[in-house]
């Protein structure tokens, strides 16, 4: 309700229609609760929330970049002064050892590009979430015993920066779960998208959980905090040797729907 000073008001009502014998007209009768306090302590939540999730992708951001750009190019350029010095070399004991030196410096600059592109997925940012996906489903199918299969229907490109970094860290956290727990040998990422709303299904044929013991896992929790800060929601579904569904709904932003349908507009293409 709008106040006389303009403000808004968030009232709460419960009430129903009585009609006395001998009335033409029904009354309604019932109680109104004033609970803009609460509601405004809501929104402050969210947007707290909201500001903690940037602040935390920042910190990512500069870690991956600390990653990449310092300790990833010593870690290689260690590797090349191995590798050098193992060619200058013919005795064969301190040789096989420098080899073993090279690989293991050639393996540990590798991991550390895959946990640099985890904090931070430079993907998302410039070519989209459909790409940012395929690329994740495929580097957690590389080197495991899962197959994960990306299926994308719509326009993806409708989703403002915040949702689609939403939708990723969640395939992320998710997919990380089926590798860890549910001992499955195929997953499918399903994105579908519309005008109005984008929605991310990441199902498995694991053994399942009981979401009882489990609904207060610290994953789960982060995937309901960052879907309440774009004001989408989460379901789960599993049964044991059945898998588990995950479905996270964002209802995408009118300003980001416009820009990419103008877009689309100025190259020739439908949406």
């Amino acid at each position: 309700m709008f106040a006389r000073d303009g403000s808004i008001r968030w009232k709460l009502g419960q009430g129903e229609l009585q009609r006395k014998p001998g009335e033409n007209h029904p009354r309604l009768v019932g109680v109104t609760i004033d609970v803009s306090e609460m509601k405004n302590a809501q929104l402050q939540l969210q947007e707290l929330a909201k500001h903690l999730m940037q602040v935390q992708e920042e910190e990512r951001k500069r870690i991956s970049r600390e990653l990449h750009d310092d300790i990833g190019q010593r870690v290689a350029l260690l590797g090349m002064e191995l590798d050098m010095a193992r060619r200058l070399l013919c005795e064969g004991d301190l040789r096989n050892r420098l080899e073993r030196l090279q690989a293991s410096a050639s393996e540990l600059g590798t991991d550390l590009h895959h946990i640099s592109h985890a904090l931070h997925s430079s993907k998302l940012k410039h070519l989209g979430l459909e790409s940012a996906l395929r690329d994740l489903c495929q580097r957690m199918s590389h080197g495991a015993s899962l197959f994960v299969e990306l299926i994308c229907s719509g326009e993806g490109s409708a989703l403002s920066e915040d949702e689609a970094l939403v939708l990723f860290r969640i395939t992320q956290e998710g997919l990380s779960n089926v590798v860890r727990h549910s001992h499955a040998n195929r997953a499918t990422v399903a994105l579908l998208c519309s005008e109005t709303q984008a929605e991310l299904i990441i199902s498995d044929n694991g053994c399942g959980f009981d979401l009882r013991a489990q609904s207060s896992g610290i994953g789960l929790l982060g995937m309901r905090e960052r879907l309440r800060a774009v004001n989408g929601h989460l379901h789960i579904s599993s049964d044991w040797n059945s898998g588990t569904k995950l479905r996270a709904s964002v209802p995408v932003s009118v300003r980001a729907a416009d820009a990419a349908r103008h877009a689309a507009m100025g190259t020739g293409q439908s949406i």
